[in-house]
C-alpha cells in the first residue's frame, strides 16, 4: 500500500444525491470520481486515514470539507435515514395544511366541546331526577309524620281526658273528705264551747236589760261579752269565718258541665265579682268621706269647746272684778 499524498482537484457543479442502502466498490468510487473530478481506483485510498490525511493535508475549502464529512457515512458502508416525504402545499380543494390542520382543530373542538356538553346535560340530569326523588321522599316522610302526630295526639287528647276525669274525682273524693273533716271539727269544737259556756254559766248571775224611759236599751254586763270574744281562739275565729263563708258561698260544682256551660258559669262568676268589687271600691270611698267628716266635726267641737272654755274664764275675770269693785264702794 503506497503512503504518498494524493491530491484531488473537485470539479466545479453540485453535490451527488444521497444514496439509501449499502454502497458498492464500484458506487464508492464513482462517487468520489464525481466530486473531486478524479478517478480513486485503489481501495486504500477510500479508508478513514486516507481521507482524513487527505482533508488536512490538502489546500482545499472549507465547502469541499463539508461535503467529505457528510460523504462519511455512505463511503463507509452508514445506512442513511430516508428522506421525508414531501407534503404538498395544497390539496385538491385548493386549501393550504394550515388551513386544513386550523379546521381539523376546529372539528376536534367542537367535538370536544359537544362530547363534554352531553356529559354535563346527563350528569344535570342525574342530579335533577335526584332531587326529584329527594323532594318525594321527603313529602311521602312529611305525610307520614303528619298522620303519625295526628295520631298521637288523639291518643294523648283521649288520654289526658281519662286522667282530667280521674282527677277531677279523686279531687272531689278529696274535698269532701275534707269537708266532712272541718265539718266534724267545727261540731267538736262548737261541743267543746258549749260545755265550756255551761259550766261557766253555772253559777253565774243572770242579768236583765232595763229600759230607760225615752232612750235605747241597756244591756247588762256589755263587758263580760267583749271579754268572751277576746279571750276566743284563733282556730275559733277561723271556724267561725269559715263557717259564715261556707253559708253564704256555696260549693261549685262543675262536673258534668258542657265546655258551653263551663264558658257561662266564667261568665257569671266575673260580673258577680265585678259587681262585688265595685260595691267594695263604693263602700271604701264611702268610707274614707265619712271619717273625713268625722275628722271635721270632732275638730270643729274641739274648736267650739277651746273657745267656750275661754270665753267662761273671760267671764269669770270680769265678774270676779265688779264683785271687788262692789266691795270697795
Amino acid at each position: 500500500k503506497s503512503k504518498d499524498k494524493v491530491h484531488i482537484v473537485p470539479s466545479e457543479g453540485s453535490l451527488p444525491a444521497l444514496h439509501v442502502g449499502y454502497p458498492s466498490k464500484q458506487d464508492r468510487s464513482t462517487l468520489f470520481t464525481d466530486t473531486f473530478g478524479a478517478q480513486i481506483k485503489t481501495e486504500s485510498c477510500l479508508t478513514t486515514n486516507t481521507a482524513r490525511d487527505y482533508m488536512f493535508n490538502s489546500s482545499l475549502p472549507y465547502t469541499v470539507y463539508k461535503n467529505v464529512i457528510n460523504l462519511l457515512p455512505q463511503l463507509f458502508n452508514l445506512r442513511a435515514s430516508p428522506a421525508p416525504t414531501p407534503v404538498p402545499a395544497f390539496n385538491e380543494d385548493g386549501k393550504s395544511e394550515a388551513q386544513i390542520r386550523m379546521e381539523q382543530e376546529a372539528k376536534r373542538r367542537r367535538e370536544r366541546a359537544e362530547e363534554e356538553w352531553r356529559e354535563y346535560e346527563e350528569f344535570r340530569r342525574g342530579e335533577r331526577e335526584k332531587a326529584e326523588e329527594e323532594i318525594r321522599q321527603l313529602k311521602e316522610r312529611r305525610e307520614r309524620r303528619k298522620a303519625e302526630r295526628a295520631e298521637e295526639e288523639k291518643r294523648l287528647a283521649e288520654a289526658r281526658l281519662v286522667e282530667e276525669q280521674k282527677r277531677r274525682a279523686e279531687e272531689e273524693e278529696r274535698q269532701r273528705k275534707k269537708r266532712e273533716e272541718e265539718q266534724r271539727k267545727r261540731e267538736e269544737r262548737e261541743r267543746k264551747r258549749q260545755e265550756w259556756e255551761e259550766k261557766k254559766n253555772a253559777n253565774r248571775p243572770n242579768f236583765v236589760i232595763n229600759k230607760r224611759e225615752g232612750g235605747p236599751e241597756v244591756q247588762s254586763a256589755p263587758q263580760e261579752e267583749k271579754k268572751e270574744e277576746v279571750t276566743k281562739s284563733k282556730e275559733q275565729l277561723e271556724a267561725e269565718r269559715r263557717s259564715i263563708i261556707d253559708q253564704r258561698v256555696p260549693p261549685l260544682n262543675v262536673s258534668g258541665m258542657t265546655v258551653e256551660q263551663l264558658k257561662a258559669k266564667a261568665k257569671e262568676l266575673h260580673d258577680l265579682l265585678f259587681r262585688i268589687e265595685g260595691e267594695n271600691y263604693d263602700l271604701g270611698q264611702r268610707f274614707k268621706r265619712q271619717s273625713y267628716d268625722m275628722q271635721e266635726l270632732a275638730e270643729r267641737a274641739r274648736q267650739m269647746n277651746k273657745g267656750y272654755v275661754l270665753g267662761m274664764s273671760v267671764l269669770s275675770f270680769w265678774l270676779n272684778g265688779l264683785l271687788e269693785c262692789i266691795s270697795r264702794l
